[in-house]
């Protein structure tokens, strides 16, 4: 049991670095998307999709905090995407706001602070047995 819990472990640690990775990432897909040459809306897109790649996997590995960020930004990018446009000065202010939270709290990770880190994975195994 003790193999599976440092591997969970370590699992939680590298998710710490791509999480703060692919925050720093969505925040370039932010700017991008605000620029007057943004025509074709994939900047937004990209957004989108890697937000909902860092609520998924903040949430699965558990980093809750980060999950709701991403999974907001997410939301509020949905309706640019819609109409494969510019955000408005309101919503351009709203998810630059968002993105500055996920990266500030991405950056502040640290394993122990997922849910998962000190889960007792013998107990578990017990409960599923």
């Amino acid at each position: 049991m003790e193999a599976v819990h440092n591997k969970l472990r370590d699992l939680i640690v590298r998710h710490c670095g791509s999480l703060r990775t692919n925050s720093e990432l969505l925040q370039g897909f932010i700017v991008e998307m605000s620029q007057p040459a943004n025509i074709s809306g994939q900047p937004a897109r990209d957004a989108l999709h890697l937000a909902h790649q860092i609520a998924g996997a903040g949430g699965s590995i558990g980093f809750s905090n980060i999950s709701v960020l991403a999974s907001d930004i997410e939301h509020a990018l949905q309706p640019i995407v819609a109409v494969n446009g510019m955000p408005t000065p309101t919503q351009r202010e709203k998810i630059e706001g968002l993105v500055r939270q996920l990266c500030s709290a991405a950056e502040a990770l640290t394993p122990e602070a997922s849910n998962l880190y000190r889960v007792d994975t013998a107990a578990l195994a017990r409960r599923s047995a």
